[in-house]
């Protein structure tokens, strides 16, 4: 797949990891309902918070430094990450049109996602939306990366 984004290579970041999940549901409200554990150092991500379900569709609180960790049980899912910003200027590119990225999570697995570009991922809420097209067994977190 040829990127036309540049940053889109370090959006889509998937890495097979062993940690511990926190969990976020959220209604479609935009309302993020999220433990978002801050990470000062990455000598490795060991991460632990309190366990819930993902919902259908999943909304989070996006500080631009957000990762999202999703973790598959039996069933695979994809994960829709809606765009709220329909063009973009990308310099040595020019006005770039941005869509929604879907990402393949096989079963049993970790992904992480991240990070989101404020501008373009934020709801006027300041969440960014994620749909599922299957929750069993599926669970996430988010992770804030500090710069």
């Amino acid at each position: 797949m040829k990127t036309q984004y540049p940053t889109l290579s370090r959006l889509l970041l998937a890495v097979g990891i062993g940690a511990a999940l926190g969990i976020v549901s959220a209604a479609f409200a935009q309302v993020a309902n999220v433990s978002t554990t801050a990470a000062s150092t990455f000598v490795g991500l060991n991460v632990t918070t309190t366990a819930q379900n993902a919902s259908p569709t999943t909304a989070f609180s996006n500080d631009g430094q957000s990762m999202l960790l999703i973790k598959t049980g039996a069933t695979a899912t994809s994960a829709t990450l809606v765009t709220q910003a329909t063009q973009m200027s990308q310099s040595g590119y020019g006005l770039v049109t941005l869509s929604n990225q879907t990402v393949f999570v096989p079963a049993n697995s970790y992904m992480l996602v991240g990070p989101f570009p404020q501008g373009r991922w934020n709801t006027q809420q300041g969440t960014v939306i994620v749909s599922f097209t299957s929750v069993v067994a599926v669970s996430v977190s988010i992770v804030s990366v500090a710069q």
